[in-house]
């Protein structure tokens, strides 16, 4: 039985291999283009509506309804549909999101020889939140969500909350952002009951004018760590925009050691934005790409 396992403990560890023994380590997959390019580095940076995945108040700085789609394309046959809607109802801030992530065609060996068969791996949240302003530029948000995996003819589910917040200009030009992301329960999975990736994340960008001709430049730094485990990540990021149009990202995250840098553009034009990113894997693991849209309503 344990060989039905073998591919997912390795996409696990792929996803951040620092991250201890935690269960739906499908998680810990980032949402958004433009925020995987910037190696996820956006809990202080509101780089498009996906950053809402990684702190909620961040909700606070949107003037703006859309919707938003991102399909992720992984190695070893794992793939993974993100959705993100947000609005206003009666004046008040709301998101949804939506994540689908499936590993296909995991062989199934309980002894030597040919496969006895195969089968998918399926994993589902579904979320909401919102957020507002408690004080002059100090806004709190938060999101629910539901999860659920499958995993051969085993099932598990179960809840799990994000707290975030987000300070603007918390120093002249400096905006600061903090998160704590999947904290919840989840029942058995067979015999065994795992705990859930919870994770701390701090982060300043800049949010000034560092420009030469058209070209704006917009760093940003975090630390981020799962709870337990006892690394505390950095997180950098780095976004030259042209003029409000176009866009390269640069990312660098220290806890992962097969793919520490990312890569990506953004193109902008009237009421539609357009990411992709680009994450290159060590020792013959290939490479990730990822697509994002989203849309001004």
């Amino acid at each position: 039985m344990k060989k039905i396992f073998l591919t997912l403990v390795l996409v696990s560890n792929l996803f951040a291999q620092n991250a201890a023994n935690t269960g739906f380590s499908f998680l810990k997959i980032g949402s958004g283009a433009a925020e995987m390019s910037l190696a996820e580095a956006t809990a202080s940076k509101l780089s498009s509506p996906f950053s809402l995945n990684y702190n909620p108040a961040l909700i606070s700085q949107i003037d703006f309804s859309s919707i938003g789609l991102m399909h992720n394309e992984w190695i070893m046959d794992l793939s993974s549909e993100f959705l993100i809607g947000n609005t206003k109802v009666y004046g008040i801030p709301f998101f949804v999101t939506i994540n689908s992530t499936k590993i296909s065609d995991i062989e199934i060996r309980t002894r030597p020889g040919e496969a006895q068969g195969i089968f998918d791996a399926q994993y589902f949240f579904g979320g909401i939140g919102s957020g507002f302003e408690i004080l002059n530029d100090l806004s709190v948000g938060f999101q629910f969500k539901y999860l659920y995996e499958n995993i051969y003819v085993d099932e598990a589910n179960g809840v799990a909350f994000d707290f975030g917040l987000f300070k603007k200009n918390l120093i002249q030009h400096f905006d600061a952002g903090l998160s704590l992301r999947n904290f919840g329960k989840v029942n058995q999975l067979s015999s065994e009951r795992t705990e859930l990736p919870m994770e701390f994340r701090f982060g300043i960008s800049y949010s000034g004018e560092l420009s030469t001709g058209k070209f704006y430049f917009l760093p940003s730094f975090e630390v981020q760590k799962y709870l337990k485990y006892e690394k505390l990540n950095l997180l950098f990021g780095l976004e030259t925009n042209y003029d409000n149009l176009l866009s390269f990202r640069f990312g660098y995250n220290s806890g992962r050691d097969l793919n520490n840098f990312t890569f990506g553009v953004g193109v902008k034009y009237k009421f539609l934005s357009f990411d992709y990113a680009f994450l290159p894997f060590k020792e013959n693991f290939g490479t990730a790409n990822l697509i994002s849209l989203y849309i001004k309503l």
